[in-house]
C-alpha cells in the first residue's frame, strides 16, 4: 500500500525584522475586503495601495511592543498582538516623528479618507476603553493569505496566542470590522461586549473579549 501524505499542522515562528514587508503584504490582502477599510477607502485601487502600509505599521507596532507570529518558511499567516496594562509593559509614545508621519499620512488618503480614518480609529480606542481594563493581551492583527482561508490556519494561529493568554493567566481583547468575524471568534470563547457604529451606520465595529481559562 503507497504511503500516505502526512498533514502536518503548520509551524509558527516570532517574526523577524528582515520579514516585516512581507507580513504586511499579507495582511495587506487579507484585509481588502474588511470593513474598516472598504469604509475608509472605497475606491478599490485605494485600498489595495494604502492598507498595507496601514498593516507594516501595525505589525512594526506589535514587533516592538508586544509579539508578531507568523508561519514558518513561507508566511500565509501573521498574528500581531500587544501587551496592555501589565506593570513593566512599554507602550507607545508619540513624538514628533510620530505627528510628522501623521501629517504625511493626511495629505496621501485625501480629505474624505482621512476624515474616515480617524472615526474609526477613535472608535477602536473608544471600544477598548470601554470593554476591558486591567492587564490583557490586545489582537491587534489576524489575517491568512487569500489562497490559504479555510484552511484552519487562523485558528491555529489564535489557538497560539490563547495559549500564551492562558499561561500568563490574561485576558485576550480584539475589535473587529467584519461581522462574518465574530462567529470564528466566538467558536474560541470570545464573547461581543458591545457594537458600535460609525458615521451613521456606514461602518460597524464589535468589542469582543475572552477570559483567561486560568480564571
Amino acid at each position: 500500500m503507497p504511503n500516505q501524505p502526512i498533514n502536518l499542522p503548520p509551524q509558527l515562528a516570532p517574526l523577524r525584522e528582515g520579514q516585516i514587508s512581507e507580513a504586511a503584504y499579507v495582511l495587506g490582502r487579507a484585509f481588502q475586503q474588511d470593513g474598516m477599510f472598504t469604509y475608509v477607502f472605497p475606491n478599490e485601487m485605494a485600498r489595495a495601495r494604502h492598507v498595507p502600509v496601514i498593516m507594516k505599521s501595525g505589525i512594526r507596532y506589535g514587533f516592538t511592543y508586544g509579539q508578531a507570529t507568523v508561519t514558518q518558511g513561507v508566511i500565509h499567516g501573521v498574528a500581531v498582538t500587544a501587551v496592555r496594562g501589565r506593570q513593566g509593559a512599554t507602550t507607545a509614545k508619540p513624538g514628533w516623528t510620530y505627528k510628522l508621519r501623521q501629517l504625511m499620512t493626511r495629505l496621501k488618503y485625501g480629505r474624505e479618507s482621512w476624515r474616515r480614518y480617524q472615526l474609526a480609529s477613535a472608535a477602536i480606542r473608544e471600544l477598548h476603553v470601554r470593554n476591558i481594563s486591567g492587564p490583557h493581551w490586545y489582537l491587534l492583527l489576524l489575517g491568512v493569505s487569500p489562497q490559504k482561508q479555510g484552511t484552519g490556519l487562523g485558528g491555529v494561529l489564535l489557538k497560539e496566542l490563547l495559549d500564551r493568554a492562558d499561561r500568563d493567566n490574561l485576558a485576550v481583547y480584539l475589535d473587529t470590522f467584519k461581522r462574518d468575524n465574530l462567529s470564528f471568534y466566538q467558536k474560541y470563547g470570545f464573547e461581543v461586549k458591545q457594537q458600535l457604529s460609525i458615521d451613521g451606520g456606514k461602518a460597524m465595529a464589535w468589542a469582543m473579549v475572552r477570559l483567561s481559562k486560568r480564571t
